[in-house]
Parts: C-alpha cells; sequence; structure tokens
C-alpha cells in the first residue's frame, strides 16, 4: 500500500472542497469588523449601500435576518466559487519552507489570497464612492478573503489541498469513505469524512464558539481584537499569511496525534515532495493509507491547542479588515 501511495501523483490542480472557516468563521470576522467601525458611520454607511448591490446566492451559507449586511456578504464569495476563483483563496506554500516576501512569484500563477486582497482593496479605494455590482463583488471577495488569509489551513500544502485529504478521527467519529449514489449506482469517491480541514473550518470553531451566540461570540473578539490592537494592528497580507503558516506547521500539523507504523515517517515527511510542490498523492491510495493505517486523531489537547489559534485568528482577521475597511472610508468629522 505505501509503495502504491508513494507512485501515484495527482497534480494539485484539484479544487479544495472546503471553505475557510465555514459559516460561522466567516460571519465571526465580519461581525468583529463591523463592531469595530462602531465609531465609523461612513464606513458603514458605505458598506451597506454597495452590498445592497451584491446578488444574492442560491447556494451556500443560509441567509441571516437581524445582521448587517457584510454578515451575510462574508460567505458569498464561497457560494459564487469557480475554477477561476477557486485558487484566490489560499496560498500553497510547502508545509516544510516559509512565506517568503517574494513567495507570490512562486505560488501564485493562478492567483492566491494574498493578491486578491490587495487587489480589491486598491479596486475599492480607487473609487470609494462606486456604488455598483462591480464594487459589491470586490467588497464581498475582501471580506472574505480576510477570513480565509486567517485560517493557517489556507496559507500551506503538506501535499493534501491543505489538509483535505488527511482523514482525522474527531470526537470519537472514525473517518469514511463518502459513498455517491447517482443513476441507480454506487461510486467510490475516494474522499474521507471527517477531514483535517474540514474539522479546522467547522468543528473547532464551533468549539471555540461553545455555547455563545454569533453576536456574543463577534463580542468577545472584539474584546480581544482592541486588546492586542497595537501588535496585531499590521497591513501586510504577506505579514499574516506568513504567520499563519507558522501556525499550521507547529499546531496543525506539528501537534497531530497517530499510531505510527514501524519505519512510518512522521505525517509531515509523509506528505512533503519538495520535488513536486504542487502535487499530491492520488486520493484514493493516499487516503486510505492515512485513515486505515495512521489513525490520524484530534484528540482532547490538540482540539484545546487548536482552538487557543482559532481564537486569536478570527480576531486578528477582524481587526485586520475594519483597518482595511477604514482606510477606505475613513472616518468623517
Amino acid at each position: 500500500m505505501f509503495k502504491a501511495m508513494a507512485l501515484v501523483l495527482l497534480l494539485a490542480s484539484l479544487p479544495r472542497t472546503m471553505s475557510a472557516w465555514g459559516c460561522d468563521g466567516h460571519r465571526s470576522v465580519a461581525f468583529v469588523a463591523w463592531k469595530l467601525l462602531a465609531h465609523n458611520a461612513n464606513a458603514r454607511q458605505h458598506i451597506t449601500d454597495i452590498l445592497a448591490k451584491l446578488s444574492t446566492p442560491r447556494t451556500g451559507c443560509k441567509q441571516l435576518d437581524d445582521v448587517p449586511a457584510i454578515v451575510n456578504a462574508s460567505t458569498w464569495a464561497d457560494a459564487v466559487r469557480s475554477d477561476t476563483t477557486a485558487p484566490w483563496h489560499f496560498i500553497d506554500v510547502p508545509i516544510a519552507s516559509d512565506v517568503a516576501p517574494d513567495a507570490e512569484s512562486h505560488f501564485c500563477s493562478k492567483g492566491c489570497v494574498t493578491q486578491k486582497i490587495r487587489t480589491f482593496r486598491d479596486q475599492l479605494a480607487a473609487s470609494p464612492d462606486d456604488v455598483s455590482p462591480k464594487q459589491a463583488n470586490a467588497l464581498a471577495f475582501l471580506i472574505h478573503f480576510a477570513g480565509d488569509i486567517h485560517q493557517p489551513l489556507h496559507t500551506e500544502t503538506n501535499n493534501d489541498r491543505g489538509g483535505n485529504c488527511v482523514p482525522v478521527v474527531f470526537r470519537d467519529k472514525e473517518p469514511h469513505e463518502q459513498i455517491s449514489h447517482k443513476n441507480g449506482g454506487t461510486t467510490h469517491t475516494g474522499k474521507y469524512t471527517p477531514e483535517l480541514h474540514g474539522v479546522w473550518d467547522t468543528d473547532l470553531v464551533q468549539e471555540a464558539m461553545s455555547e455563545h451566540t454569533l453576536n456574543q461570540f463577534a463580542v468577545d473578539l472584539a474584546k480581544l481584537a482592541r486588546q492586542h490592537q497595537a501588535e496585531w494592528n499590521t497591513t501586510d497580507p504577506i505579514g499574516w499569511a506568513a504567520e499563519a503558516h507558522r501556525l499550521a506547521r507547529e499546531t496543525g500539523y506539528g501537534k497531530l496525534a497517530f499510531q505510527p507504523q514501524p519505519g512510518t515517517p512522521s505525517l509531515i515527511d509523509l506528505m512533503h515532495n519538495p520535488s513536486e510542490p504542487e502535487a499530491c498523492v492520488a486520493v484514493d491510495e493516499k487516503e486510505a493509507f492515512i485513515a486505515e493505517t495512521l489513525q490520524v486523531t484530534i484528540n482532547d489537547d490538540y482540539a484545546d491547542d487548536a482552538v487557543d489559534v482559532i481564537t486569536p485568528q478570527l480576531a486578528k482577521a477582524g481587526l485586520r479588515l475594519a483597518r482595511m475597511l477604514a482606510t477606505i472610508w475613513p472616518t468623517q468629522h
């Protein structure tokens, strides 16, 4: 099995299937930004007016009632994802490397999250009073990508599509292959659930929220952001990606618990292929090996450590988003 796994490679042009942070994570980031803009009526009014021109997606996260428009707009980019826009949600820097200042020249040929944050920020800043569908799309992308770049698994690849290809045991739930039942037939998809990326996107965010409502959670995150404003209030997307990448390596992968077999390398060594930084071992071979042999486990210690990463990352994302929006639409005296 291991030899077969090592021999078969699949180009990483396969689109990622999960959205960073899931619905609650992205909503939380946007809500934090909105709360931090409480004294900037100019920004709030422009955001509301522009997002009124945003189309309502037919799929994706449910639209919530009684929340600012920015909260519902935060998940729009996932609902309209296409082959063109999919690479914009992440930057795939190999896990064993660091995010260098010139990372975009190596890992951004089809566009990536750091590049698109600047693109849409600059587009909005160039025409701050333009209330049009084009600007609404730009604003919705910017809101969403501010969240994406702070999800550690959206800033790295371990030849596993940001953890999408790593089945895990989560809360005693064993990974199982997803079976497709279409046209009266049964198809083995080669995809497993739970998997690492999905657990970070959704399950661990829900654990961070605990019993809080979305609004209560955003209040707490905004308070945390204010406490660390001087430390976190940076403006460079490459720096944000480098920060998240380190967290992915140290916690996302570095603290995973699994049952190694004799001669089995660490999970990072197993997946890493420096000669093919954009390659991924074929899903059916690799995922089956990990699910059946390594038993990668999200235990209580790992979950606690991950929540300790996720909570400040969401607060940072909200703070930095608010700063970008306030720069585009400054307070008027």
